[in-house]
C-alpha cells in the first residue's frame, strides 16, 4: 500500500472529502510507520492550535503601506503632471494646424499635376483602375477639378469666360 504522509496535514485539517478521509484513516490502521507519523503530527497539530497567532508589529502597516501607496516617480517632462501633459499636446496640435495653414494647400488635384511630375501623374490617373469609360469616376474628378481650377487661373478667375 502507498504511504499517505503528503496528505496527513489536509486530513488533520479537515480538508479531506470523507472517502479520502477514510483510506486515508484505514492505511492508518494497517500501517505502522504512518500511523507513528500521524500521532507525531497530531500532537503538533495541537499544539499549533492551543498558540495564539502572533500579530504584526503596529510599526509594519505604515512601512507596508508607505512602500505600495507611497510617491510614484515623477516623469522627467513637466513632472508628469496630467494637466501638464495635456497642454503638451494642445500646444502641439496648435503647431501643427498653425503649419498647415502658413504653408497653404499643398496637396488635391491641381497640385498633384502642377509639380514636376505633372504630366506622369495625369497620365497616370488616366490611365489607372480608377478611370472608368462612364464618367464620374475618381480619376475624372481629379482631372476635371484641376483643369478648372487652372482655367480660373488663367482667366482670372472666371473659369474660361469673360
Amino acid at each position: 500500500m502507498k504511504h499517505v504522509a503528503d496528505r496527513m496535514a489536509a486530513w488533520l485539517g479537515g480538508e479531506l472529502d470523507a472517502a479520502a478521509a477514510a483510506s486515508l484513516e484505514a492505511h492508518l490502521r494497517g500501517c505502522e510507520d504512518c500511523r507513528r507519523e500521524a500521532e507525531a503530527l497530531r500532537a503538533t497539530w495541537n499544539a499549533l492550535d492551543i498558540a495564539p497567532a502572533p500579530l504584526p508589529a503596529g510599526s509594519v502597516w505604515p512601512a507596508v503601506r508607505a512602500r505600495t501607496l507611497g510617491a510614484r516617480p515623477r516623469g522627467w517632462f513637466f513632472g508628469g503632471s496630467p494637466a501638464a501633459r495635456g497642454a503638451l499636446a494642445a500646444a502641439t496640435l496648435a503647431v501643427g494646424v498653425l503649419g498647415g495653414r502658413l504653408t497653404g494647400g499643398l496637396s488635391g488635384p491641381r497640385e498633384a499635376l502642377a509639380d514636376d511630375d505633372g504630366n506622369l501623374a495625369a497620365v497616370w490617373l488616366e490611365e489607372s483602375t480608377w478611370h472608368d469609360e462612364s464618367g464620374g469616376g475618381l480619376a475624372e474628378s481629379w482631372l476635371a477639378l484641376a483643369s478648372d481650377e487652372g482655367t480660373a487661373d488663367r482667366t482670372g478667375g472666371t473659369g474660361g469666360t469673360q
